[in-house]
Parts: structure tokens; C-alpha cells; sequence
């Protein structure tokens, strides 16, 4: 993708608007009316497993969504916001903190939530908007899965979200206007890549949050979810998933804290430095050395 002047221009996958950018980025027509499963595998753009599972395996279904979601990635310039500085994931993670750490028992990357940590008001005051949080998120959401695990379409994750200390006071509309459209980001365009949603330290109260929140997710993956209510049920939950060697020491595990992971050092990286092809690589060397995901582009 190529951008200019703040406004993203079309890269070969997007829906052009006009003969002038047909002449200039031709692979683009792939994603007219009649564009195939073939097209796109020969723009290097299959159709994704991950996908073809969400849409059970309904093909047309599966290659109707992915053209959505390639033309979505073409206007937001997906390629250049990883590859560039993102200096809002440095203002947002103190009141909104989130991490990347080590792999789960069956070798997935585990993607923490701190929401009990969350400061709504904090980050009101730093002047963070709803937007700002939804473009934070889809930075990091694309540098999970195309820049540390290198578009693997199979990977999946697994996603602890710990509402220790979480008060109800706290949700306010401001809040829910934030997990709704980061919640809207995952369902149309990264669909079906958590593998479990495990709440710990769930509040007594956990019902009224749940049934407020519940209804921006769909069925399959309510059915993903798994709530522990206090903490030695959150720690036996944790165990359940998680070796104690790959839990952060905060959670009686013995590896390092949040924050020590290299997916999560190179996340910092990126976010200061960008993403560059280079830094892509040395991602992909310190993912096989930490046996998450393989190698490959898809």
C-alpha cells in the first residue's frame, strides 16, 4: 500500500475506482464481481483455513468475506501502518495495558488483557479517543498475525483477559463504545483465530458484565469462553491451559514477566521503530527459536 498526504492510496489487492489506478495496480481487478479463488492464489492472497473454518467450510462464503476483508486491508493501507512507527501504542498501553507472552500447552501464542488495570479516565484525560484505541488495535492486531506470525493462517491464539480489580463503575459508555468496535474489527476480519477466551479473576458480579458485553460476540465464540471467579479457580484455569514454565511470574509461573516475551519485545520494537522486512525476518528466526508458528509466508 502506498500512502500520501495522510489518505491511503490502492495497493493490487483493493477494488480501484477508477480506470487510472486499473492501468496502474492491474492485479486490483481480482477483486471484481467475478474474481476467483485462483485470482487471488496467484496474487500470493489465498483464501485463508482460518477463514474457510469460520464460514464452515461454505467456499463461496469463505472467498466473498476475504475480498471483503483484502479491499478493508488495501483502504486502511494495511502494509505501511506495520511498517511504520506507531507511537499511540506507547500512550495507550499505561492505562490500557496488553501483552504478548509465551505459548500455551498446545504451542499457541498467548495474548493477555489487563482489564482490572484499565483507566478509562486516564486515558480520556491523555486526550485518547475511541478511534485512536481502535487504530491502536488494529496495529497490533495485524502485528500478531502478519508480522510475528508471518500470516500463518492456521495459527490460532489464546486470549487471557484478568478483570482483578475491574469495577463496575467502570463501564462506562466510553467503554463499551471501545470493545465494540475493536470486538467488530475481529469478527469481520479476523474471524475464528482465539482458540479459548479464558476470564480470570472474574468478579462475583461477572453476570451483569457478561450479559452486557455478550451480545457483540456471536455463538461460536461465546462457546470459546471460560470464566474462573476468584483467584485459586483463575490459577487452576491458568494451569489448565498454560505450563507453569510459560506463565509470567506474576501468576506463580517461572518465566519472566509480562512484557519479557520476545513477541512482545518485538511488538515494542515495531511500535518505535516500525516493522521493516528486516525486522520481519529477525521476528520469524525468534519465533522458530521460541516454537511458535513456522517460518513461511502463506
Amino acid at each position: 500500500s502506498v500512502r500520501k498526504s495522510g489518505q491511503a492510496m490502492p495497493c493490487r489487492f483493493c477494488s480501484v475506482r477508477a480506470k487510472r489506478h486499473l492501468l496502474e495496480f492491474p492485479l486490483a481487478a481480482a477483486l471484481g464481481p467475478k474474481a476467483g479463488e485462483e485470482q487471488l492464489e496467484a496474487l500470493g492472497r489465498p483464501v485463508p483455513r482460518y477463514m474457510l473454518k469460520a464460514c464452515n467450510g461454505d467456499r463461496c462464503l469463505a472467498l466473498r468475506r476475504w475480498k471483503e476483508t483484502l479491499t478493508w486491508r488495501c483502504n486502511i493501507g494495511d502494509e505501511e501502518i506495520v511498517s511504520r512507527p506507531n507511537p499511540m501504542y506507547f500512550k495507550i498501553q499505561p492505562h490500557y495495558p496488553t501483552f504478548l507472552h509465551l505459548t500455551d500447552r498446545s504451542g499457541r501464542l498467548t495474548y493477555w488483557e489487563i482489564i482490572g488495570k484499565m483507566d478509562p479516565s486516564a486515558l480520556k484525560n491523555a486526550g485518547i479517543t475511541v478511534n485512536d484505541i481502535r487504530a491502536n488495535y488494529i496495529w497490533q492486531t495485524l502485528f500478531t498475525w502478519d508480522v510475528w506470525l508471518q500470516r500463518d493462517d492456521v495459527q490460532e491464539g489464546t486470549v487471557i483477559v484478568d478483570l482483578e480489580g475491574f469495577r463496575f463503575s467502570q463501564v462506562t459508555l466510553f467503554v463499551v463504545q471501545m470493545f465494540a468496535k475493536t470486538s467488530s474489527i475481529i469478527q469481520r476480519h479476523f474471524p475464528d483465530r482465539d482458540h479459548v477466551l479464558i476470564v480470570i479473576n472474574a468478579p462475583e458480579w461477572w453476570g451483569r458484565v457478561y450479559d452486557l458485553f455478550s451480545p457483540l460476540f456471536p455463538e461460536k465464540q461465546r462457546r470459546k469462553l471460560r470464566v474462573s471467579v476468584g483467584q485459586q479457580a483463575s490459577m487452576q484455569t491458568l494451569r489448565e491451559y498454560i505450563d507453569p514454565k510459560n506463565l509470567p511470574a506474576e501468576y506463580g509461573g517461572s518465566s519472566g514477566p509480562l512484557g519479557s516475551a520476545p513477541a512482545d519485545a518485538a511488538r515494542r520494537r515495531s511500535a518505535a521503530e516500525g516493522a521493516s522486512p528486516a525486522a520481519r525476518l529477525k521476528g520469524a528466526r525468534a519465533r522458530a527459536a521460541t516454537g511458535v508458528g513456522p517460518l513461511g509466508l502463506t
